[in-house]
This record gives structure tokens, C-alpha cells and sequence, in this order.
């Protein structure tokens, strides 16, 4: 191809001005310009150790027939790339000049380049199209087909891409070719650690080897990149993958504990080999949970952790420390920011390779801080700036110092070198970004992250301070803000963020921050359109939302603190942080107290209350409730309490009670016409009619609360009701519309982020699935249900979960894990005095034991617990119970006794219109006639019980199927 043409020889064809950012890329378009026979400038390649940078720029200019700026949102904020374009445009006044903006990733065309034709390489797959177009702007034609072999198309393939471009790498060849040869053997199950201390390098060579192109050859371009960080979103990783994977969003969505979902990514690696990356592994079960590679895959993990690593790669042997640079490598990474400084200042640049603790992290911002400090190619302005870092000379360069906000309770030992470093970036940095980078401490750090507005909000500042920060490496951006698209998040890395907490001024300063922190994510969700349909969208802010409140608790800012409690309770009770939501409420009763606030207190109290129910703590949550009444004045507040009271005593088994108050609470929420607090009351008297066996009534409740809920669009209510509905339709034989409402709710909850709701929903899906006989869908079901139920601290629901499991596993005949499973339900059950549980739990210790063929210890488990049922009036243990109990007497040849039992038990149920227990007594009544040798009873009684079976779609048909074709009425005498 011939050179671009010009009105005078020039020496390059090109002149590529990028990012460093961007700079793998733009040496890959150098080499595929340099196939089609171009010349290209590239700094890199062009200016040598002890060269003068800018004149080097100037002449490489000036060499040049045509300028390709490479536009990326990185570049943009690119001071370099500001002066080149500028000193390009001003040689353009001079002579004729081409400039081509090329973009990148998901940058914009800004205003300065608005009037050039530009080329669009923002699609990677569509890359050799893009630069046949930027072949015709050069050269004015396209290269000819032949000339296109071997032009890469795309950056490299992964499954799951790591970040991007590929650090440059300095004195790690060792390392990098003792994880190759691990990763290249063909063993089976091939494993291996990184670990060392933060900024030492561990994810740059992690990315070296995820794009080392024999490493993505071997493994078929079948890596994954897994970014955990300190508080990792386990479930939202693993679903990344599966969508890279090509499973069904709609089944992924099904898969909501990262057991399941790893095992489905497992099932989708079966067929191919894939090279694993976990990178900045803090906890092991993190690391585990992407072990997803079948046997001829490999797994990479990085941490500053030792045991991690060796408990991840399984042997010593796969496991390699990162140690700091050695003195020659130091000096060449410093070198590669500031060129002239080996030569003409040797002795000072190995001083400062020494004074840094030859930490890459801390040798990228030192040489970020004096590339800037001498841009104009000034010799003494470099040796000013050496002269300033002089002071870090006398420096431990591995003595720890102590740091404030490292994270709860625990202090990592910081570098002091890396300290130092910081401070010097710092102390360049005009006022506003100094300000900035001190407000930004009050976020938590990396891997959290907060966006441009909240930042804005809180440091007072604007997007200029944001880029100069980022410029000069001290903030990282993070995202795109998955809740608005037009803005980025950013986060701060560790050491950075307890450097600039010691930073922060006087204690007045550290108040306003946090409270304009509140402020701004009180009026986030106080606007949020999505308030009272869920809080799924603002996951992302949990940790910055606590922090605000604990921030503003510490500085004694009472007032911002109540009103944030006030905005963010119930965000916190729907994504069941519970332990989270009752220490800020206990710190919110303090201060309401300080004050003097009685409705305030009535409030909190109120929320106390109900955090403490789900948590199991009934005695605690009846006498915040009952002390909440005692100093509430306002109607609606001792509306929320009644009810709340209500559902403390019913959990207590005092179901007449708390229908009792829930009657005052509604007359009361009927006066004010608060559709929330209705619904809300309306779900919980119709939970305390199902207890009572007033179905009907039951019924009523729910349709009414569904109504009020869907008309005034509250989607945190109508997820709840639809829960309890379908499990009344379930008690009631009425499987399909069971499950029709129980999705529904379970969609709402998933939507809108209730992890409550949605582990009741699964839970009873789960119920619903074991009664149909669908055994391993009803285990996946309850499992999941288990899970969260765990993770939200949920303990009533924990111990109902792993009771559903015990009857699911004693209907399949595993009595191990059954025993195993009742045994954790009974003593969480003990723990917090739910005698509904408890009760249940005596069933199905009767259960077990006639399982095991001790019926005399099954009648007599079985007789306790339905004294225990008839003394609270639990409808549902009543019948259970005499179910168990009625099966001892049998298994013990009390025929009169058991058929005694099992009539009480059918009419109950057929009072009642309960199928399940209806055919399970008239089962038992054909057991027991068939015992006493009474045919033509027994075959009504059978035939009876398999027609209510069958028409509910209950499993007891095929279990009855079975007695009959094992001989179950053969066996009549005579």
C-alpha cells in the first residue's frame, strides 16, 4: 500500500495519540497499519530513555503526515491527549493535516472534535470494517483483500472478559512462567495462588495470563474473569457468567443460591475447558463458589491472603508470594513514566525506588506525580519535584502504620512507603480536588462504590475535580450507575481511602459530610419511583446508605440521623438486613430519647419490634412493642404497633389475642384510610384465621388486602399477600392456583428485592412441589428458600424451612438426613419459644419413629403434641397430630383407638374442607378396617381417600396405589 499522500515527504504516516489507557490497543493498530505498509508514530516506540518527552512529541508531529486520536473516555479526560491534539491543530495552521478521531468503548465524539469525519471501533467484532475505513481517510482507498490476512478483528476473546488494557508487566518473568507451566500441564483439576500485599501487583499479572495469547489458545479463549473484592455479590457474579455462557436469563433467574447457580455453570463447562480468574479473594467459600471448570479446566486465584491461597490451590507447590520489585526493575517502571530520569538523575531515581518500598502500586503514582510535575520537559522542575520526595528518603519501607477505616475492627498493615506516596499526589492537588478526595472518604472503600452525584453532593464539587483525581491515580472509576446510564460510579482504593480519612479536617467538617451524605440518599429514596414496589435498584448503595448513618451517628447528628432511620427502614427490613437495620435503630432510640421525641421513639420502638420477630427475639420484640404503645400519641403509629403486637403474640400461640388487637388496629387504619397499614393488617388476620382453621374468613382477609394493595400499586404488600394465599390454597387442596399466585409473588418479591417474600414464596413452592410427589423439585425449592432464610437471619423461617424438610425426607424414606434436618429445626425452635414450631416439630418426631418402628415412643410423642396444638388452638398441628397419632395406635394393633382417632380427624378436616387431611384419615380408617377384617369398610374408606387424592393431584394417590398392589385389602382374613 502506498504511503498517505502529502504535500511534502514526511518520515510517518501517523501520529497515534492515546491514553495510557488505551495503550495495548493502540499498539495493535500500529502493527496492523504496519501491515499495510504505513509508517506509524508511536511514543512508546519513538522516545528513548533520557529523551526530552515533549520535543520528542513535537518532532514526531511535525514527522507526521496525519494524526489519529484515539477518543475513549479515558483520553478524553487526558491531559497528554489535550496537548497533542492542541500543538497538532496548532502545526495544522501551518501546513496541510489530517486528523481522524477513532473511537472507542462507549466514548462520545466530544466538542472539539465535532467537525471531523470520525471512524467507529467501538464494536470490537466489527474492527476490521472500522479500519478499512480508516484505511480510505489515510490513503484514501481501501487495502486490497489480499493484503488483509492475519488484521486482528477484535481484542482477544474470554467468556468473561477481564478488565482492560493489560498493565505493562516489570521484573514478574518468574512468576509469570511458574503459573504458565501450571496452567499449560495436563494434569486434571489444575489450581494455583497468588498472594501479597495490596498494590503489589497480584491482578496485573492475573491479567497478563489472561491474555497471554498460548495461555487463551490452550484453553480455547475460555476465560473468566471473576473481580470479588472484599463484600462480593456471589449470586450477581455468578448470573454475569451464566448469561456469558448462553443459559436462559428466565432460569438463572430461577437459581437464587450460589450453590444452584454454580452447579448450572458447572453443567454448562462440562464440554469445554476454561481458565478460571478470581481476583482479590478475601474469604475462601468466595474463591470456591467459582470453582466452576470441569476436570480439564484451571482455576487462578489472587489474595493478600496466605491461607486463602493455600487452602484454594490444595498444595503448597501451586501457591507463589508477590514480592515488592527489586531495584533494577523499580527504577525501569519509574522510568517508563519519566524517561529522562535514569540518565541524567540515576542517584536520586534509585534513592526513590528505595524510599517507595518498591511497591508497583506506589511506583505508578510517584511516576504519575512527576510526569505531571515536569509535562514541559523541564530539567529543573524534575529536580525540584526529586528534591520534594527527598523527605520519604529515611522511610521503613515496609513498617506498618495504624489506619483509621480500614473495615470493621480489622487494620491492615499500609505500606508506609505507599503512605508517603499518597500524601505526595495529595499535596499537589489544588484545594478541590484535595476536598474531594477528603469527602470521598466517607464512602466505604474498594470494592464499593458510589456515584458522580453522590460525590458531587457530598464534597460540594464538580466533574473536573472527579477527573483530576482520576488522572493522577487516585480514584478509580468503577461502572456505569446500572440505575442511571447516564453516570459513572467511581471507587477508592483501600490504603487511598484510610489516607485521606486521616486527612479530613476538624470534626465540624467530618459532620457536614456525613450529613450531606444522609441528605442526599434520604431524598434518593424518598424520590425513587420505585418506593413502594421495592427497593431492588438501590442494592448498589446498601453499604453507602449504612455508612451515611453510622457516620452521622458518630458526629451526633440526631436530627439527620432519625430523619435518615426514618427514610431507610423499611429498605433495610425488605432486603433483610436485620442485624444492620437493629443496631442503627437501637443507636435511633438513644438519641430519640436524647431529644425527647416521643413519637419518635413510639416509631423506632415499633421497628424494633419488628426486627426483633423476625429474628426470632419474641420476649424483646412484646416489650418494645407494648413500651412503643405506652409512649405513642399518634393514631397511625399505634396502628403499626397494634399490629406488630399482634404478630408477636400470635407467634407465641396466642391466636385469639392477637386477632383481638388486630381488630382494633384495622377499625383504626379503616378511620385514616392508609392502604398500606390495611393491607398490612389484613395479611396478618388472615395468617392468625388460617392458624385458627377459619379459613373462609382466612380467604376474605387476603382478597381484601390483595385488592388494596394492587390499587394503590403497593408491590412490597402484594407479594407478601399472594404468599400467604397460596398457602391457604395449598392447606385447601387447590394446588394450581397455588402456584399461579405463589409466582406471582414470588416475581413481585424478586423485583422489587424482598428477600423476605421471596423466601417465603420459594418455601411454600417448595410445600407445594413435596405434596405433588416432586421430590428433587421440592428439596431445590426449600433449599433456596433455606438459604436466604439464613443469610437475612430469618429464624422462625429457618427453623419452618428445615421442618418442611424433615416430612419431605421422611416421606422419601431418607431418615438420616431427616433426623439431621429436624434435630437444627428443634433447637432453633427451643431457642426462640415458638411453640407453633415446636409443636410441629413433636409431629414429626412421631413421624420418625414410626419410621423407625418405635410406636410406642411414637404414640407418646404424638399424644404430647396435640395437647400442645389443642392449648394454642393451632388448627393445622391439631390435625397433624392426630394424624401421627392415630398411625402409632395402628402400628401398636389399637384398632378401636386408632379408628377413633383417625374419625375425629376426618371430621375435623372434612369441617374444615382440608382434602389432604381428610383422605390421609380415611387412609388410616381403611388400615384399620382392613386390620379388623372389615373388607367392605376398607374398600369404601380406600376408595374414598384415592379419589380426594387423586383430584387434588396429592402424592398420597400413589403411596395408596402402592398398599393396594401390595396387597393392602388381600390381606382381609378369609
Amino acid at each position: 500500500m502506498a504511503m498517505i499522500p502529502s504535500g511534502s515527504q514526511r518520515n510517518f504516516d501517523v501520529f497515534i495519540s492515546y491514553s495510557i489507557v488505551d495503550a495495548e490497543w493502540a499498539g495493535r493498530l500500529k502493527s496492523a497499519l504496519t501491515q499495510r505498509g504505513l509508517t506509524a508514530w508511536l511514543d512508546r516506540d519513538e522516545i528513548r530513555p533520557g529523551d526530552l518527552v515533549v520535543t520528542n512529541l513535537e518532532c514526531g508531529l511535525s514527522e507526521s503526515a496525519a494524526v489519529l486520536i484515539v477518543v475513549s473516555p479515558e483520553s478524553m479526560q487526558s491531559r497528554w491527549v489535550e496537548e497533542e491534539y492542541n500543538r497538532a491543530m496548532a502545526q495544522g495552521s501551518h501546513r496541510e493535516f489530517r486528523i481522524i478521531p477513532c473511537l472507542l468503548r462507549q466514548a462520545e465524539l466530544p466538542g472539539f472534535l465535532a467537525g471531523r469525519q470520525w471512524v467507529d471501533f467501538r464494536d470490537e467484532a466489527k474492527f476490521a470494517d472500522a479500519f478499512e475505513k480508516l484505511l480510505f481517510g489515510l490513503c484514501g482507498r481501501t487495502s486490497d483483500p489480499s493484503e488483509r490476512t492475519g488484521l486482528p478483528t477484535s481484542l482477544p476473546r474470554c467468556l468473561v472478559p477481564p478488565p482492560y488494557p493489560v498493565p505493562d508487566l516489570v521484573g514478574r518473568e518468574q512468576t509469570l512462567a511458574l503459573v504458565r507451566q501450571t496452567l499449560s500441564q495436563r494434569e486434571r483439576n489444575r489450581l494455583f495462588g497468588l498472594y501479597g500485599l495490596p498494590g503489589i501487583g497480584k491482578t496485573a499479572l492475573a491479567l497478563a495470563i489472561a491474555y497471554d495469547p498460548d495461555i487463551r489458545q490452550l484453553f480455547d479463549n475460555g476465560v473468566i474473569w471473576v473481580d470479588l473484592g472484599r463484600k462480593p455479590d456471589l449470586l450477581a457474579l455468578l448470573g454475569t457468567i451464566g448469561a456469558r455462557l448462553g443459559i436462559n436469563p428466565s432460569d438463572l433467574s430461577a437459581l437464587t443460591t450460589v450453590r444452584s447457580r454454580r452447579q448450572r455453570l458447572r453443567e454448562a463447562l462440562t464440554a469445554r475447558p476454561a481458565l478460571v480468574i478470581i481476583d482479590d479473594a478475601w474469604r475462601l467459600d468466595d474463591a470456591v463458589a467459582f470453582k466452576i471448570g470441569n476436570e480439564q479446566s484451571a482455576h487462578l486465584v489472587t489474595t493478600r491472603h496466605l491461607h486463602i491461597a493455600l487452602d484454594f490451590a490444595e498444595s503448597q507447590s501451586r501457591v507463589e508470594a508477590v514480592h515488592e520489585l527489586g531495584q533494577k526493575e523499580s527504577i525501569e517502571l519509574l522510568t517508563r513514566y519519566v524517561p529522562q530520569l535514569v540518565r541524567d538523575l540515576a542517584a536520586k531515581s534509585e534513592a526513590l525506588a528505595v524510599a517507595v518500598g518498591r511497591l508497583p502500586l506506589a511506583l505508578i503514582i510517584i511516576g504519575s506525580y512527576l510526569r505531571r510535575e515536569t509535562f514541559a520537559g523541564q530539567q529543573s522542575r524534575l529536580r525540584k519535584a526529586l528534591d520534594r520526595l527527598a523527605d520519604a528518603e529515611g522511610m521503613l519501607h515496609v513498617q506498618g502504620v495504624a489506619a483509621d477505616g480500614i473495615g470493621q475492627g480489622e487494620t491492615d498493615a499500609i505500606p508506609k512507603s505507599l503512605w508517603e506516596v499518597i500524601g505526595l499526589s495529595y499535596d499537589v492537588l489544588d484545594p478541590v480536588a484535595q476536598r474531594l478526595l477528603r469527602s470521598l472518604s466517607v464512602f466505604p472503600a474498594k470494592p464499593n462504590s458510589f456515584s458522580e452525584s453522590a460525590a458531587y453532593a457530598v464534597s460540594q464539587t464538580d466533574a473536573e475535580a472527579i477527573n483530576t483525581l482520576v488522572d493522577c491515580g487516585l480514584l478509580e472509576w468503577s461502572m456505569v450507575d446500572p440505575s442511571d446510564a447516564d453516570q459513572d460510579r467511581y471507587t477508592v482504593h483501600q490504603t487511598i481511602d484510610s489516607y485521606a480519612r486521616a486527612r479530613q479536617g476538624d470534626e465540624p467538617e467530618q459532620a457536614l459530610l456525613y450529613e450531606r451524605m444522609v441528605r442526599f440518599y434520604v431524598e434518593l429514596v424518598t424520590n425513587h419511583d420505585d418506593l413502594h414496589r421495592g427497593y431492588r435498584s438501590l442494592e448498589v448503595e446498601r453499604d453507602n446508605i449504612c455508612a451515611a448513618l453510622r457516620g452521622a451517628h458518630a458526629k451526633g447528628l440526631a436530627s439527620v440521623f432519625l430523619s435518615g432511620m426514618r427514610a431507610f427502614f423499611w429498605y433495610l427490613e425488605s432486603l433483610g438486613l436485620y442485624p444492620a437495620a437493629e443496631e442503627l435503630l437501637h443507636r435511633a432510640e438513644i438519641f430519640a430519647l436524647e431529644v425527647g421525641d416521643k413519637e419518635m421513639l413510639a416509631s423506632i420502638l415499633n421497628g424494633r419490634a419488628r426486627i426483633a420477630r423476625k429474628q426470632g427475639k419474641y420476649a424483646e420484640a412484646e416489650a418494645s412493642a407494648r413500651s412503643g404503645l405506652d409512649s405513642s400519641r399518634d393514631d397511625l403509629v399505634a396502628c403499626k404497633l397494634l399490629g406488630n403486637l399482634a404478630g408477636v403474640i400470635a407467634n407465641l400461640g396466642r391466636y385469639r389475642e392477637a386477632s383481638a388487637y388486630l381488630d382494633r388496629a384495622l377499625a383504626d387504619a379503616v378511620k385514616r384510610d392508609d392502604a398500606d397499614q390495611l393491607s398490612t393488617l389484613l395479611r396478618q388476620q388472615g395468617a392468625v384465621a388460617i392458624n385458627l382453621g377459619e379459613f373462609d374468613r382466612a380467604e376474605d382477609c387476603f382478597k381484601q388486602g390483595l385488592k388494596t394493595a394492587e390499587a394503590s400499586r403497593l408491590d412490597r404488600q402484594h407479594g407478601r399477600i399472594c404468599a400467604f394465599l397460596g398457602e391457604l390454597h395449598v392447606l385447601r387442596g387447590k394446588y394450581a392456583l397455588a402456584e399461579e399466585v405463589l409466582k406471582q409473588g414470588l416475581a413481585k418479591a424478586v423485583a422489587s428485592g424482598n428477600r423476605e417474600v421471596e423466601c417465603i414464596c420459594r418455601h411454600e413452592l417448595g410445600t407445594l412441589e413435596g405434596k405433588r410427589g416432586r421430590d428433587r423439585a421440592a428439596e431445590r425449592l426449600l433449599r433456596e428458600s433455606l438459604k436466604i432464610a439464613r443469610s437475612i437471619g430469618h429464624q422462625e423461617r429457618t427453623s419452618y424451612v428445615l421442618a418442611e424438610l424433615t416430612s419431605l425426607k421422611i416421606e422419601a424414606g431418607a431418615l438420616e438426613s431427616a433426623a439431621t434436618c429436624m434435630a437444627e429445626a428443634r433447637q432453633i425452635a427451643e431457642a426462640i419459644g415458638h411453640p407453633r414450631r415446636l409443636g410441629y416439630l413433636m409431629v414429626l418426631a412421631a413421624r420418625l419413629a414410626a419410621a423407625h418402628g418405635r410406636h410406642e415412643e411414637a404414640e407418646e410423642v404424638a399424644g404430647s403434641a396435640l395437647d400442645l396444638a389443642r392449648a394454642i388452638e393451632h388448627w393445622w398441628n391439631t390435625g397433624a397430630a392426630l394424624l401421627a397419632l392415630g398411625d402409632a395406635q395402628l402400628g401398636r394393633q389399637r384398632s378401636s383407638e386408632a379408628l377413633a382417632t383417625f374419625e375425629a380427624l376426618l371430621t375435623r378436616a372434612r369441617a374444615a374442607a382440608v382434602p389432604e387431611l381428610a383422605a390421609a384419615a380415611l387412609f388410616g380408617t381403611a388400615r384399620v378396617k382392613v386390620a379388623v377384617g372389615d373388607t367392605n369398610g376398607a374398600l369404601s374408606a380406600a376408595a374414598e381417600s384415592l379419589a380426594l387424592y387423586t383430584a387434588i393431584g396429592h402424592r398420597g394417590a400413589r403411596r395408596l396405589d402402592r398398599w393396594l398392589a401390595d396387597g393392602g385389602i388381600a390381606l382381609l382374613p378369609g
